[in-house]
């Protein structure tokens, strides 16, 4: 069954749960308020639910408790997404308002994976894993995405380098020095997949840079003249992956 015009006006939510034809499942306690006392839903009335792995469904709800609800499946109203393209966001922790911002806007640009690393000049040196799982769940909803980014565990950067699989080209975003071009590294087409090093807030230091130059599997690249502030950094190549 295709998507409707009025499915567009349900309320659009993930759920850790199967789903399958005639199923019937409980939402998550956070779904509770949200449901009941801000979009003030009522037994009888529609949803949508995703979980990244069996598509889009439309659900009535059919059991609205004050702790639970109860969600009867109708119909897979989108089928889930073949493998999307695999587009890496490595990046140094930043204040939270910043934060949110590149998270956000990242998973609108179809990243698939976020890896935050400690630098020489990163500010946060810790994250609220929690809190990040709930906004880049939260921007799927919004966005319409079917799958939803994996997040990696806090790491230094030699560790994530060490490990980094050469099969996935990861470049290092520069912002000083004479680096070609990020387009410049595409003009033979898109690879299979993409990972960006975004630098800290005061970019990276002169001895992270040699690293990169040095190290066989990361090349170095511009995002142009301008300085960028990290956030801004972090959504240039998607745009341009986005684009290519």
């Amino acid at each position: 069954m295709m998507m409707t015009t009025d499915d567009y006006k349900y309320p659009r939510l993930f759920t850790e749960n199967d789903l399958r034809e005639n199923g019937h499942i409980d939402l998550a306690q956070n779904h509770v308020h949200y449901l009941r006392n801000v979009m003030r839903r009522k037994e009888g009335d529609y949803i949508r639910v995703f979980n990244g792995r069996n598509g889009e469904w439309r659900g009535e709800i059919i059991d609205l408790g004050k702790k639970s609800i109860t969600l009867a499946l109708q119909a897979q109203i989108r089928a889930q997404d073949t493998a999307p393209y695999a587009v890496h966001l490595v990046f140094a922790p930043l204040k939270k308002d910043r934060m949110d911002f590149l998270i956000e806007k990242a998973v609108e640009l179809g990243v698939t994976d976020f890896h935050p690393i400690l630098t020489d000049r990163t500010e946060v040196r810790k994250i609220k894993e929690d809190r990040l799982i709930q906004q880049i769940t939260e921007a799927c909803e919004q966005s319409e995405r079917l799958t939803v980014p994996a997040l990696h565990p806090l790491c230094h950067r030699d560790a994530l380098i060490a490990d980094w699989s050469p099969d996935i080209p990861l470049i290092a975003c520069i912002e000083r020095g004479t680096h070609p071009l990020l387009g410049d590294l595409f003009k033979n087409g898109k690879p299979d997949a993409a990972a960006f090093i975004i630098g800290p807030v005061g970019g990276f230091t002169d001895e992270e840079t040699t690293l990169f130059e040095k190290t066989p599997h990361i090349q170095t690249a511009s995002l142009g003249g301008n300085v960028l502030r990290s956030e801004t950094a972090a959504i240039a190549p998607l745009i341009y992956m986005m684009l290519s």
